[in-house]
Order: structure tokens, then C-alpha cells, then sequence
């Protein structure tokens, strides 16, 4: 129901009556993604869906994209949060000047990439080689698959800085 979908996405009771002007971009964007869950579609295209999210409801949408795709709908996401992209993406692509390039999923896409990598990638090429999420660098330090020690540092915007250091 479409109470259902708006309490999902953090709205609270009475909002569904505010005009949509009095929201800001960030809860402009759950309107839109409301909107669009509500037309139940079998294809889903969706252009920078994190764009004016904070962290929490960054991940959030993630979780919503996830139950969305395990329910047979197909997503087909345009965005520069690499790390979103890592995170959510069964499939990677680069669109270059009209032309797809380098389909792949997230670990040897980003893996390969110099440029367009999540941040933890970039961090620890060479040491810590096809990992592509904080969670997969986290779980080869627990169970000491790798001859570096890490430390994950919280940041504000809800993301992990890695510091890695060689034994």
C-alpha cells in the first residue's frame, strides 16, 4: 500500500498531505522513488538514486534496491557513487561516448578501474587486491588471509577510512 511504501522510506504520519515543495532534495528523491515503487513496474531506471542522501538513507535505498531486484524487478542504475555502485550492482559498466564498456561484476569491474573505484579500492591496491567493499577488506583481516594489519576509522559522512600497514 502506499502507506506501507512511505513509512519504509522514513516518512512519517500526516506528510502524505505536505505540499512537495516543502521537502528538501533528499526527501524530493524518496517522493520520486515512492512514486515509482507505487506503479509496480518490471523495469526500474533510475538516474543517481543517492543524490542529496545522507549516509543512513544512502543504505537505506540499497536495502530497497536489493528487496526490489529479489522480487524479479530489473534495475538499471546510472550514478558516480562508486561506492554505492559496489555495494548494490550485480553488473558494472562504463558508458563512454554512446558505448558500453567493460561489463563486469563490481569486484573485477572495479577492481580493473584506476579511476572510477570505490574508495577502499583505491586504498588498498596492491595490498588487499579485488576487494571493493569496507565489509570484504573487514572480513580478510578477521580471519588473517592477508599479511597486512588494517584499521577501519568511522568517518562523518558514514563511511570507513582503511589504514593498512605491512606486517
Amino acid at each position: 500500500t502506499a502507506m506501507k511504501i512511505l513509512h519504509g522510506l522514513g516518512f512519517k504520519q500526516g506528510d502524505e498531505n505536505k505540499n512537495c515543495r516543502d521537502f528538501s532534495g533528499g526527501w524530493k528523491m524518496r517522493i520520486t522513488t515512492a512514486a515509482l515503487l507505487l506503479s509496480s513496474p518490471d523495469v526500474l531506471l533510475l538516474d543517481e538514486p543517492t543524490n542529496g542522501l545522507d549516509s543512513i538513507w544512502r543504505k537505506k535505498i540499497g536495502e530497497v534496491l536489493r528487496e526490489l531486484a529479489n522480487k524479479g524487478i530489473s534495475l538499471l542504475m546510472v550514478t558516480h557513487d562508486t561506492e554505492f555502485a559496489a555495494e548494490v550492482a550485480d553488473r558494472c559498466a562504463l558508458l563512454f561516448r554512446g558505448s558500453v564498456l567493460t561489463p563486469a561484476e563490481p569486484a573485477e569491474f572495479f577492481s580493473g578501474s584506476g579511476y572510477y573505484a570505490p574508495a577502499v579500492t583505491r586504498m588498498t591496491r596492491g595490498l588487499l587486491p579485488g576487494c571493493v567493499k569496507v565489509e570484504e577488506v573487514a572480513k580478510l583481516l578477521r580471519e588473517k588471509k592477508c599479511r597486512h594489519r588494517a584499521a577501519l576509522r568511522p568517518e562523518l559522512n558514514g563511511k570507513y577510512s582503511a589504514i593498512v600497514r605491512s606486517k
